[in-house]
């Protein structure tokens, strides 16, 4: 069940991963994960667009893989792409869940294997980094173990006498407790970004509607939501000391000014629909501008590039 678009390549350093995850596996157990989950994990679907922009490259074993990333909005799939072979590294939903991005890979019509991915996990580093991305066999192996020693039954739907085939049903909490503590088994892999690689989909001129990201709910789990948007335009974007904040009425929203890790920067009303912010402080990046009204029921989120 490992992709096969994947291994076909040998100098792909995603495909090198997974083989050793193959071997890794088979050295535990001469079968692959015997496992598969019957739905998705339980959360909406995000789009990782906004987290990780159309391009990004990570440090692996001492390479560098630049990785593309397109979303398909009709059926909510991401689709990572190694640039350099053109391999398919991910394509499926993915959904986020108390800071974790659970990735579901759908194996046939009706399962599922659940991975997870932590992106910004070593918070002392100067770069982003992700961690787990590429080990969906290894994760569902760990799972397999585990279920089969008697952990997560409350995950177990059906299983056969020798346990050789176990069909699951995903629990958000269960499985933040398991993959959360699996990932800090795994080594992080170092984001990097190279001269003239695009980080931000946003040009020169402001945003557009496309631009801005939709979410609602629990302020601490956004979800996706249809309706009007409060975010009119940003600019100039790029910036260098200042830009102005639009939005489309005169409702007193509040804005948050964060990095990609989530340090807040500023905070601050928007009067009137329109607000300038002052970037004159900032060091050069790419930061995050969250408008949400007083009540915290729903928000928006656009990227700056201060230059």
């Amino acid at each position: 069940m490992i992709n096969n678009s994947v291994i076909k390549n040998p100098n792909s350093i995603f495909g090198m991963l997974l083989i050793l995850s193959f071997l890794f596996i088979a050295s535990c157990d001469n079968t692959e994960p015997s496992a598969s989950f019957d739905e998705p994990f339980p959360k909406r679907k995000k789009n990782l667009w906004w987290k990780l922009g159309d391009q990004f490259s990570l440090l692996k074993y001492g390479d560098t893989v630049t990785l593309t990333l397109d979303f398909d909005n009709d059926t909510r799939t991401n689709y990572l792409i190694e640039k350099q072979t053109g391999d398919t590294v991910f394509a499926g939903t993915v959904s986020k869940y108390r800071g974790l991005y659970f990735l579901n890979h759908q194996t046939n019509d009706t399962s599922y294997w659940i991975s997870a991915v932590d992106i910004n996990k070593n918070i002392s580093s100067t770069h982003n980094t992700i961690t787990g991305l590429g080990t969906a066999e290894v994760q569902m192996e760990f799972l397999i173990k585990a279920i089969r020693k008697g952990k997560y039954q409350d995950l177990v739907t059906y299983t056969n006498q020798d346990s050789s085939v176990i069909y699951l049903h995903p629990d958000k909490e269960t499985l933040y407790g398991f993959y959360a503590s699996l990932l800090d088994t795994i080594p992080a892999d170092t984001m990097v970004y190279l001269p003239g690689e695009k980080i931000t989909p946003s040009d020169s001129t402001g945003i557009g509607i496309a631009d801005v990201e939709k979410s609602s709910g629990e302020f601490d789990e956004y979800q996706d939501f249809e309706e009007n948007f409060m975010i009119k335009n940003l600019y100039p974007n790029p910036a260098q000391d200042f830009c102005f904040l639009e939005t489309y009425d005169a409702v007193e929203y509040m804005y948050d000014l964060t990095d990609a890790s989530g340090t807040l920067y500023q905070r601050d009303r928007i009067v009137n629909g329109k607000v300038r912010i002052d970037l004159s402080e900032m060091e050069p990046g790419v930061y995050f501008i969250r408008v949400y009204p007083e009540n915290k029921s729903s928000y928006e989120t656009v990227k700056l590039i201060v230059a």
